[in-house]
């Protein structure tokens, strides 16, 4: 998964016609010349010498020259299988170079993989890693291949010394400080029931983790994260509605759906996604469904390029499989949903539970010419090392040796070779003589912002000399200048463009330019009757002369809403060529000092009116932060610190870094509902966190939360305390269990024991050595008259009226009355009555 390529150096006293495209033909693959090599010149005085330094690339490598897009799209989210991913990258790379194939691939399942301006070379890198697998490239080289593991288990053995292989060995440890000993798996947030796991937001398996080797590294906490996972059906299409081009609405059927959608509804917005067919990665929103007929009604969707979904072309047909998201599903698809997390889990901890070596090994090349060896990346095979310890089953990870091994050998011939216990998923980036494939706003990547601000103040300072009037008018001024309004820009080139991809230094080639199709909307100019959005074709140039600059512009029909893309190395005013506008875009600069070229867009306006200014976008001088108003967009800062609107993900705003703010409010239709707040102001009882519009629920800076409403599980919250009035069970319950099983336990409310219709349960088993006592019961201090009236009352059971315990007024005397109920050393029950001081002893015998 990484170069494949053959390094020269060739002498000559001569110069070299080597241009790009000149190939060899090495074991049955072509390796060809991508960039023009540069000689080094050295002589004396018998003459010059000319050293050329060339690489020839294998044919992987002009995966690089094509952008991966779905239906045009170049930032897009598909769901399939590793097949599916592998024809649609064989499908992109095919349009431009064919002979492209799909090999061998693995059923690893179905994924959503997504993708961000790629090409296809990046793409094989993405969609290893979302499947966890491995690419290589088989027959001569163009057939794509994804599989669990490539290469082959070999029972080749190398030992250090004479004979055995090896000339010298030697290893160190990759990562060794992120060693996970004890790995807690979670997955998506989607279709999770409500309350799962007592409010958790992520899917988790039971138990939460799983160790492997803490005895030998102690605890080393790690998460393994797949939100791919999570409760899912796989439902099958068995009929479609008729496509209609004006509904809002279709419908799918699907027979064998064993249960009722409508149970499983939640607050969220349900959707199908469809997981094949030509719909795949796609998903609608459900308006409802049919229990008896299985209908299934969904929304009609449009996609990233604004293209309704379904359509007379891309819609569903019966066979096609989906998914239900953002709703409840049955339990048996949650409890298969943590299964397949946890074994995920686990073959995570396997591969992290132990350190990453890497090896280092130099072959004896006469050894692999003997014994017919020629290792192959992904090849497993042992190496021992005594005095290092090492016995062990490796793969190797790459190789390098001569093209002329083994038919020749001689001192300087090496063999070398790494082998790891762990493949890295690193994308390997292609940078040929420091030239990169700058895209849409020409972002110069790997330099700093310093760098970018003196780069684009160089360009600012040609531009300046650069610009012209295309509308043939020209106003002059002062120094000085007041206005009532200001414009800046012409009407020709007031315009907009939608999904258009400027690339130069296209494939890394500098001379190179690719402008792709898209529209161009106008708003000034337009063809009475037709409009004023033009589809313009896409274009490119090779060639290009590296000294000069380039004026871009798109020539579009007076009489058709239709255009191409044009160059021009001088300018070309909007009326120049008959029968066609000619909407000037931008500037392509000559290369630069940096090996690569910048391009600058002139198209737009703004207007400057008292203190109002209307403009499209608004940026500094590196191009790195930005406020874009036509696309409703902006960004502040890098990749690791700052925020941004509309980019990370759509009509959403992502902070990268740590945020603060004294309050934060949240509200929607102009009222505030809910707010987090860091102010102190009542000291412990400032409020920390508050929801309603009068702070109906709050969290305290002591950490008290005040509620009067709501629910704590089946109990209702209200101004008295905590009530069930509904017919649910509902329980508050302590519980201690101790070694030998018994228990000590206090339990009030409804469905709390199993034997009996109980509403109440007070019981102490503490095996402790003390006198246990399930309930206490105390009453005293309360008052009243006449004869015979229990004052204070501990216990009062009605239902056959039995009091127990309190203090009597008997004849306006005072007294003290109890109950005792014992079982006495003969083993009879005795019941006595303290009243007055008068004991009353009931039982076998003592009469009455």
């Amino acid at each position: 998964m990484a170069e494949d390529e053959i390094p020269a150096i060739i002498e000559l006293p001569g110069t070299l016609h080597c241009p790009i495209g000149a190939y060899i033909i090495y074991r049955g693959q072509k390796y060809t010349v991508n960039t023009i090599p540069s000689p080094q010149m050295t002589g004396d005085a018998s003459g010059l010498k000319y050293t050329y330094n060339i690489t020839f690339e294998a044919e992987l490598y002009k995966l690089y020259n094509k952008k991966f897009k779905h239906l045009n799209n170049k930032t897009f989210t598909f769901y399939g299988d590793l097949s599916s991913l592998a024809y649609l990258v064989v499908d992109n790379i095919n349009s431009i170079d064919s002979g492209w194939s799909v090999g061998f691939c693995d059923n690893l399942g179905l994924k959503s993989v997504n993708f961000d301006k790629h090409n296809c070379r990046t793409a094989l890198d993405t969609i290893a890693e979302a499947f966890s697998c491995e690419w290589y490239m088989s027959g001569i080289g163009k057939t794509i291949n994804f599989v669990k593991q490539a290469g082959s288990l070999t029972t080749l053995v190398f030992k250090y010394g004479r004979g055995n292989g090896l000339y010298s060995l030697g290893y160190q440890y990759q990562n060794d400080e992120n060693i996970v000993t004890r790995a807690f798996g979670y997955g998506s947030s989607r279709n999770l029931p409500k309350n799962y796991r007592n409010g958790a937001t992520e899917l988790m398996f039971d138990g939460f983790y799983i160790d492997g080797n803490v005895d030998l590294y102690g605890v080393r906490e790690g998460d393994y994260v797949n939100e791919d996972i999570y409760p899912k059906i796989d439902g099958h299409v068995t009929a479609v509605s008729a496509y209609d081009p004006n509904a809002t609405a279709f419908t799918i059927t699907d027979s064998g759906l064993a249960f009722d959608l409508n149970t499983y509804f939640t607050s969220d917005t349900p959707k199908v996604g469809f997981t094949s067919g030509q719909l795949q990665g796609q998903e609608f929103e459900i308006l409802s469904y049919n229990k008896a007929t299985k209908i299934i009604k969904l929304k009609v969707a449009t996609d990233a390029a604004n293209n309704t979904l379904p359509s007379d072309v891309i819609r569903p047909v019966v066979g096609d499989t989906y998914t239900l998201f953002d709703m409840d599903l049955p339990t048996e698809c949650l409890t298969a949903a943590q299964l397949q997390l946890k074994d995920e889990t686990q073959a995570w901890s396997n591969e992290n539970k132990v350190p990453r070596v890497l090896y280092n090994l130099e072959l004896d090349p006469l050894y692999a010419r003997a014994n017919n060896i020629m290792l192959k990346p992904g090849d497993k095979i042992t190496v021992q090392h005594d005095a290092l310890g090492i016995n062990a089953l490796i793969r190797v990870t790459s190789i390098s040796y001569p093209v002329n091994f083994p038919n020749v050998i001689t001192p300087n011939t090496k063999i070398t070779a790494t082998i790891a216990n762990f493949i890295p998923y690193t994308t390997t980036e292609r940078v040929i003589s420091d030239t990169i494939d700058n895209q849409h706003d020409i972002k110069v990547v790997n330099r700093t912002s310093a760098e970018k601000a003196r780069l684009n103040a160089l360009n600012l300072k040609k531009l300046q000399s650069r610009i012209f009037n295309p509308d043939g008018t020209l106003f002059t001024g002062t120094d000085s200048l007041v206005a009532g309004m200001a414009t800046f820009g012409y009407d020709s080139q007031n315009f907009n463009l939608n999904n258009v991809t400027f690339s130069p230094n296209h494939g890394a080639d500098v001379n190179a330019l690719t402008i792709s199709g898209g529209q161009l909307i106008h708003r000034i100019y337009k063809i009475d009757g037709l409009g004023y959005t033009w589809t313009v074709e896409p274009n490119e140039w090779t060639g290009l002369n590296p000294a000069k600059f380039y004026y871009v512009y798109a020539k579009c029909s007076k009489v058709a809403l239709t255009g191409t893309w044009e160059i021009s190395e001088t300018p070309v005013n909007a009326n120049d060529i008959v029968g066609y506008y000619a909407f000037n875009v931008g500037i392509l600069y000559e290369v630069n000092t940096d090996g690569y070229r910048d391009f600058e867009f002139t198209k737009g306006m703004t207007y400057i009116v008292g203190d109002q200014i209307t403009t499209g976008r608004i940026k500094d001088i590196t191009g790195q932060n930005y406020f874009d108003l036509n696309a409703g967009e902006f960004n502040l800062g890098d990749s690791d610190n700052g925020l941004d609107w509309n980019i990370t993900k759509p009509a959403t705003l992502t902070i990268r870094g740590f945020t603060v703010a004294k309050v934060v409010q949240v509200g929607s239709a102009g009222l505030i509902n809910a707010r987090i707040s860091g102010i102190t102001d009542k000291g412990s009882q400032s409020i920390r966190f508050a929801a309603g519009a009068n702070d109906e629920f709050k969290v305290l800076d002591d950490g008290s939360m005040v509620a009067t409403k709501g629910n704590i599980g089946n109990w209702t919250i209200s101004q008295n305390g905590l009530v069930n009035t509904e017919n649910k069970d509902a329980q508050i319950r302590q519980i201690r269990t101790f070694p030998d099983g018994k228990i000590k336990e206090a339990s009030i409310g409804t469905g709390i024991s199993n034997t009996f219709n109980t509403v109440a349960v007070f019981r102490n088993e503490e095996p402790s050595g003390e006198q246990n006592v399930a309930a206490y019961f105390n009453a005293q201090g309360g008052g009243g008259a006449g004869a015979d009236i229990l004052k204070n009352i501990a216990v009062w059971i009605d239902n056959g009226t039995l009091y127990i315990g309190g203090d009597v007024v008997s004849g306006g005397a005072p007294g003290q009355s109890f109950i005792q109920v014992y079982k006495g050393a003969d083993g009879n029950n005795y019941f006595n009555e303290f009243r007055n001081g008068i004991s009353i002893r009931k039982g076998p015998g003592t009469g009455s």
